[in-house]
Protein backbone atom coordinates (compact mmCIF):
# COMPACT_ATOMS: atom_id res chain seq x y z
CA UNK A 1 0.00 0.00 0.00
CA UNK A 2 1.91 2.97 -1.19
CA UNK A 3 0.50 6.74 -0.99
CA UNK A 4 -3.23 5.21 -0.14
CA UNK A 5 -3.21 3.01 -3.02
CA UNK A 6 -3.25 -0.69 -2.63
CA UNK A 7 -2.03 -3.56 -5.08
CA UNK A 8 -4.43 -5.50 -6.62
CA UNK A 9 -3.75 -8.49 -9.08
CA UNK A 10 -5.41 -7.12 -12.14
CA UNK A 11 -5.05 -11.00 -13.74
CA UNK A 12 -8.14 -12.91 -11.81
CA UNK A 13 -11.34 -12.31 -11.82
CA UNK A 14 -13.20 -11.16 -8.84
CA UNK A 15 -15.02 -8.37 -6.99
CA UNK A 16 -10.89 -6.78 -6.32
CA UNK A 17 -10.68 -6.69 -10.44
CA UNK A 18 -14.31 -5.87 -11.57
CA UNK A 19 -13.41 -8.75 -14.09
CA UNK A 20 -15.90 -11.76 -14.78
CA UNK A 21 -14.77 -15.19 -15.89
CA UNK A 22 -17.06 -15.43 -18.56
CA UNK A 23 -14.62 -18.20 -20.68
CA UNK A 24 -16.77 -20.87 -19.35
CA UNK A 25 -20.40 -19.66 -19.72
CA UNK A 26 -20.30 -17.85 -23.21
CA UNK A 27 -17.50 -19.54 -25.08
CA UNK A 28 -15.18 -17.90 -27.93
CA UNK A 29 -16.65 -14.10 -28.83
CA UNK A 30 -15.72 -12.29 -31.73
CA UNK A 31 -15.72 -8.82 -32.01
CA UNK A 32 -15.57 -6.70 -35.55
CA UNK A 33 -14.89 -3.75 -34.72
CA UNK A 34 -16.01 -1.95 -37.74
CA UNK A 35 -19.56 -3.23 -37.36
CA UNK A 36 -19.54 -2.46 -33.76
CA UNK A 37 -18.52 1.33 -34.54
CA UNK A 38 -21.20 1.34 -37.20
CA UNK A 39 -24.04 -0.20 -35.41
CA UNK A 40 -22.62 2.61 -32.56
CA UNK A 41 -23.40 5.68 -34.31
CA UNK A 42 -26.88 4.50 -35.56
CA UNK A 43 -27.37 4.49 -31.90
CA UNK A 44 -25.96 7.74 -31.21
CA UNK A 45 -28.16 9.25 -33.99
CA UNK A 46 -31.16 7.74 -33.05
CA UNK A 47 -30.97 8.64 -29.08
CA UNK A 48 -29.66 12.10 -30.19
CA UNK A 49 -32.59 13.29 -33.06
CA UNK A 50 -35.48 10.94 -30.61
CA UNK A 51 -34.35 13.29 -27.72
CA UNK A 52 -33.60 16.60 -29.02
CA UNK A 53 -35.96 16.55 -32.07
CA UNK A 54 -39.90 15.65 -31.11
CA UNK A 55 -42.47 14.58 -33.62
CA UNK A 56 -41.79 13.88 -36.65
CA UNK A 57 -38.79 16.37 -37.01
CA UNK A 58 -36.53 13.32 -35.92
CA UNK A 59 -37.14 11.43 -38.74
CA UNK A 60 -36.29 14.38 -41.16
CA UNK A 61 -33.20 15.47 -38.93
CA UNK A 62 -31.85 11.76 -38.98
CA UNK A 63 -32.44 11.36 -42.94
CA UNK A 64 -30.31 13.95 -43.25
CA UNK A 65 -27.92 13.23 -41.12
CA UNK A 66 -27.41 10.24 -42.25
CA UNK A 67 -27.09 11.17 -45.66
CA UNK A 68 -24.38 13.50 -44.58
CA UNK A 69 -22.34 11.08 -42.30
CA UNK A 70 -23.28 7.30 -43.50
CA UNK A 71 -20.59 7.21 -45.63
CA UNK A 72 -17.92 8.25 -43.27
CA UNK A 73 -19.26 6.05 -40.73
CA UNK A 74 -18.43 3.06 -43.15
CA UNK A 75 -15.10 4.02 -43.67
CA UNK A 76 -13.92 4.23 -39.88
CA UNK A 77 -10.46 2.27 -39.08
CA UNK A 78 -10.34 3.07 -35.28
CA UNK A 79 -12.32 4.04 -31.93
CA UNK A 80 -10.17 7.71 -32.72
CA UNK A 81 -12.19 7.86 -35.89
CA UNK A 82 -15.92 7.04 -34.24
CA UNK A 83 -15.03 9.70 -31.53
CA UNK A 84 -14.20 11.95 -33.96
CA UNK A 85 -17.51 11.07 -36.24
CA UNK A 86 -19.90 11.47 -33.52
CA UNK A 87 -18.47 14.83 -32.29
CA UNK A 88 -18.72 16.08 -35.71
CA UNK A 89 -22.96 14.78 -35.77
CA UNK A 90 -23.06 16.40 -32.41
CA UNK A 91 -21.75 19.91 -33.34
CA UNK A 92 -23.76 19.43 -37.13
CA UNK A 93 -27.34 18.63 -35.05
CA UNK A 94 -26.75 21.64 -32.32
CA UNK A 95 -26.33 19.76 -29.56
CA UNK A 96 -21.63 19.68 -29.29
CA UNK A 97 -22.72 20.22 -25.09
CA UNK A 98 -23.20 16.50 -25.16
CA UNK A 99 -20.23 14.53 -23.47
CA UNK A 100 -18.10 11.81 -25.31
CA UNK A 101 -16.53 9.49 -23.52
CA UNK A 102 -13.53 7.74 -24.70
CA UNK A 103 -13.94 4.40 -24.89
CA UNK A 104 -12.95 1.18 -26.59
CA UNK A 105 -9.73 0.77 -27.61
CA UNK A 106 -8.45 3.56 -25.84
CA UNK A 107 -5.24 2.59 -23.67
CA UNK A 108 -5.28 3.68 -20.34
CA UNK A 109 -2.93 1.26 -18.60
CA UNK A 110 -5.99 0.15 -16.98
CA UNK A 111 -6.61 2.80 -14.74
CA UNK A 112 -9.81 3.22 -16.25
CA UNK A 113 -11.02 0.04 -13.99
CA UNK A 114 -8.86 0.16 -11.32
CA UNK A 115 -11.78 1.29 -8.86
CA UNK A 116 -14.69 0.57 -11.46
CA UNK A 117 -17.93 -0.70 -9.57
CA UNK A 118 -20.07 -2.00 -12.18
CA UNK A 119 -23.42 0.06 -13.27
CA UNK A 120 -26.66 -0.94 -12.17
CA UNK A 121 -28.70 -0.96 -15.39
CA UNK A 122 -31.76 -0.99 -12.79
CA UNK A 123 -30.31 -3.98 -11.02
CA UNK A 124 -28.56 -4.26 -7.48
CA UNK A 125 -25.90 -6.85 -7.51
CA UNK A 126 -23.55 -8.18 -5.20
CA UNK A 127 -19.70 -10.31 -6.52
CA UNK A 128 -20.91 -14.26 -5.49
CA UNK A 129 -17.27 -15.91 -5.23
CA UNK A 130 -18.72 -19.18 -6.37
CA UNK A 131 -20.06 -17.93 -9.50
CA UNK A 132 -16.85 -15.78 -10.08
CA UNK A 133 -19.08 -12.99 -11.33
CA UNK A 134 -21.92 -10.91 -9.93
CA UNK A 135 -25.33 -11.89 -8.67
CA UNK A 136 -28.50 -9.74 -9.03
CA UNK A 137 -30.26 -9.61 -5.53
CA UNK A 138 -32.61 -6.34 -6.68
CA UNK A 139 -34.54 -5.06 -9.57
CA UNK A 140 -35.22 -1.67 -9.41
CA UNK A 141 -39.02 -0.45 -10.53
CA UNK A 142 -38.97 1.84 -12.30
CA UNK A 143 -41.12 4.80 -13.08
CA UNK A 144 -44.76 4.20 -12.19
CA UNK A 145 -46.85 7.26 -12.98
CA UNK A 146 -49.31 5.76 -15.47
CA UNK A 147 -52.51 4.31 -14.20
CA UNK A 148 -52.56 0.70 -13.77
CA UNK A 149 -53.78 -0.97 -17.08
CA UNK A 150 -52.98 1.77 -19.46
Amino acid sequence: KEGGWEEKGWEEPGPHSGLVDAADRIGEVAVHPQGEWRQMFEETLLRITEELFPGGRAERVQAAAERRFRSEAERLRCRGDLDDLLLELGAELGCSHVYLAAGGDQDDGGDMFRDAEPGTLGARTVWDPAWRGYRIVQVIAGDTWLAQGQ
